[in-house]
Order: structure tokens, then C-alpha cells, then sequence
């Protein structure tokens, strides 16, 4: 199995329909080892929901057993052996009739599911892809910071920076060794001297690793004394900080609560984001909301920004010949070719615009955008089809 990066993404994006359905499959593992048995129960259920499909009319014969053999293939190959990855989640993308077979592990669980059409189901993928920044994360204390890199819920130790031990005739060992009249002086400035060092090592790895986002942990104190010494690029970087004891801390203590950051972080963008744009929708700007009016940008190559709300899904109809995309029109009202229908047209709406050089932001905060489902930032105006 591939780990899901652009490379892996950008095939299921562009995959067009062959004439025979494609299987997306995505199950959650869980970490714990007493739930990993029920992990393949999980898939033989799945699969059990697409078995009652194969007699659906609008599948012929080749499709049936292209269908069949997918899922033949995917409890025979993927389902006894998803359980090794713990704590993550698999996906699977399968055409038998078009040779095509594609697993990838997910760096965290999604919501599991099956989906049944003509193109690959990529919405989870791409929720995931887009919340994947790179993060630096540095844990310190007084005399010393742990450095890592943190991306695709992976967590890889950079290097460790020491602080100088300053020696003089008044030090008794230890941070409580100075005597009382040189305490206070030299503790400062040891520390100060080892916090311009570490921060000096994170914007060197921040360079080198391409991380576009810096996560702090350690005691409170020792976080709020480190944060001035970052260099003035990092500041506007930090997406936030953390509470561990560097003395009894483990890299599992560490991922989680880097973890946790990033998420609260993503939460706060994805805000950050829909209130801006029903910002510039209410000012009248180059902004739509709402499944019909989002449709019609789309369909005019005018999205630079899709907003989705967490895991809608909305069924639609699609022109494989010309690519327009709608709700219920059994012809296309641009080529006239039939069309055909599609699980979740909010699916083909985000690959679309992809295709088309926008991005996509899978909205799992409480927003505005509850009520509306789908919203976007246009490169040009499109009047609202409903006025």
C-alpha cells in the first residue's frame, strides 16, 4: 500500500469512466489490539452493501462481473491484512474491467464507507491531503529542545540542541546549585543564550524541511519564556502550543498532543476561511453559496475555492462528454448526450474544480456554511441562478 501524497491523488482525480463502476472503499483501524478482530467484519460488511448492487439495472453484465471481481479481490487481498496498520485507515479504489487497482493507507481513520460509481470517491482523500501541512515540532526547557518534523500524522525526530553549562566557582550542580547571589543571573542567562540557539535550529530545519507550520510544547512557563526568541519570520508560524513534562515525556505523548494542535488549528483556518468568504459574498464580491448557484460556477470554470461541509453527499447527474454537472436533467442542457448519475455530485464538483486549478476545503467546523452545504470563491462573477 502507498501512503496517500499528491502523486497518489492526482490519477484518482483525473481517472475518467470506462463504462464499468468504480469501488471506493474506505475503512477506519482502529489502534487498540482487542478491536483489530473486528476489522475485517467491517469489510465483509461493506462489501455486503455493494454485493446488493450487483442487481441493480443500471449495471449490465460486464459491469456485474467487473463489480464481482473487485470485490472478491478486496476481501481476498486487503481485508486480512488492514489490520497491521493500526490507528490509521485504508482505502481502496478498484475497476476490474479497466485494470485498475489502487490502495492507499490514510495517515489518521475517516468515516467508513462504499461507494459505488462511474469515478473514484476522493473526497475523504482530498480532506486529508488538504489538512496535511508540515509541521515543526520543538518541545523545551531550559537546557534543552527536541526538535521534530511531524507530517501525515508521522512524527520523526530532527536533532536535539543542548544549552551551554556555564561553569564557575559558584555552581553546586544542577539548576538549584548556584549560590543564592548568582542564581537569578546566570539562570537567565543560560537560558536566554539556549533559546536563541534552539530557535536558531528550528528555522534552520524549518528551511530544510520545508515545514510551514511550528508547534510548541514543554512546561507553560518555559513555552512563554521560548516564544520571543523565535527569528520574526516564525512568528506569524505558530499554530500553537502544548503542555508536556520534557522529563517524562515519550513520542507517543508527543504525536498526540501535536496532534491535537494541528487539528485545533484546522478548525480555526477552515473558520477563518468561510467567514471570509460569506464576507465577500454579503459585500457583493465574487462569492456563491448553496448547491445550484456552486453548481453553476463550477460548470463555468469559475471556482477558485470550494467550501464543503463536513461528509454531505448529495446525488446529481453528470456529461461524461462535456463534463457539466446538475441535479436531476437526464440530458445535458450544454451538449445534449445524456447524462449519467452520479452517487455524489458534490464529489465530481470538488474534482472539477481541482481539474481546473482551484482547491477544495472540506469544512468540519460549526460554521455558517451548515445550512448551506456547499460555497465558493469565484475567480469571476456568476449570477445566482435562483434570483
Amino acid at each position: 500500500m502507498t501512503v496517500v501524497f499528491q502523486d497518489v491523488v492526482d490519477p484518482l482525480v483525473r481517472y475518467r469512466p470506462s463504462g464499468a463502476p468504480v469501488l471506493s472503499l474506505y475503512v477506519p483501524i482502529p489502534y487498540e489490539p482487542g478491536e483489530l478482530k473486528g476489522v475485517e467484519a467491517r469489510f465483509t460488511d461493506l462489501l455486503k452493501s455493494v454485493r446488493e448492487q450487483l442487481d441493480s439495472e443500471e449495471l449490465d453484465h460486464d459491469a456485474r462481473e467487473s463489480l464481482r471481481s473487485d470485490i472478491k479481490r478486496i476481501a481476498d487481498e486487503v481485508a486480512p491484512e488492514a489490520g497491521r496498520y493500526k490507528g490509521r485507515g485504508v482505502a481502496v479504489f478498484a475497476c476490474h474491467e479497466a485494470n485498475f487497482f489502487e490502495q492507499v493507507v490514510l495517515p489518521r481513520p475517516v468515516r467508513d464507507r462504499a461507494v459505488v460509481d462511474a469515478t473514484p470517491y476522493v473526497r475523504p482523500l482530498l480532506a486529508v491531503l488538504d489538512e496535511s501541512h508540515r509541521y515543526c515540532v520543538v518541545v523545551v526547557d531550559r537546557e534543552h529542545a527536541w526538535i521534530y518534523e511531524f507530517f501525515m500524522d508521522q512524527l520523526e525526530e530532527s536533532e536535539k540542541a543542548h544549552g551551554r553549562a556555564l561553569r564557575d566557582p559558584n555552581y553546586a550542580g544542577g539548576w538549584q546549585g548556584w549560590k543564592e547571589d548568582t542564581t537569578h543571573h546566570k539562570a537567565q542567562l543560560l537560558a536566554r543564550r539556549h533559546y536563541r540557539e534552539a530557535a536558531a535550529r528550528v528555522d534552520e530545519v524549518m528551511r530544510r524541511t520545508g515545514a510551514e507550520l511550528l508547534i510548541v510544547g514543554g512546561h507553560p512557563e518555559t513555552v512563554a519564556e521560548f516564544l520571543p526568541f523565535l527569528p520574526h519570520q516564525l512568528q506569524p508560524k505558530v499554530a500553537g502550543t502544548f503542555t508536556v513534562d520534557p522529563a517524562t515525556m515519550s513520542p507517543g505523548q508527543i504525536r498526540q498532543r501535536a496532534d491535537e494542535v494541528a487539528s485545533a488549528f484546522e478548525r480555526r483556518e477552515e473558520e477563518q476561511l468561510v467567514a471570509e468568504t460569506f464576507e465577500r459574498l454579503a459585500s457583493g464580491g465574487f462569492a456563491a453559496a448553496g448547491l445550484q448557484w456552486c453548481l453553476l460556477a463550477v460548470n463555468e470554470h469559475a471556482v477558485q475555492l470550494l467550501l464543503v461541509h463536513d461528509d454531505e453527499q448529495v446525488p446529481g447527474r453528470v456529461s461524461d462528454r462535456c463534463g457539466w454537472l446538475g441535479l436531476d436533467e437526464e440530458d445535458c442542457p450544454v451538449c445534449g448526450e445524456p447524462t449519467r448519475r452520479t452517487a455524489d455530485v458534490i464529489d465530481e464538483m470538488a474534482t472539477a474544480v481541482i481539474d481546473t486549478g482551484g482547491r477544495v476545503e472540506q469544512v468540519y467546523a460549526d460554521t455558517e456554511l451548515d445550512r448551506h452545504v456547499v460555497a465558493a470563491r469565484l475567480r469571476f462573477p456568476v449570477p445566482d441562478p435562483r434570483s
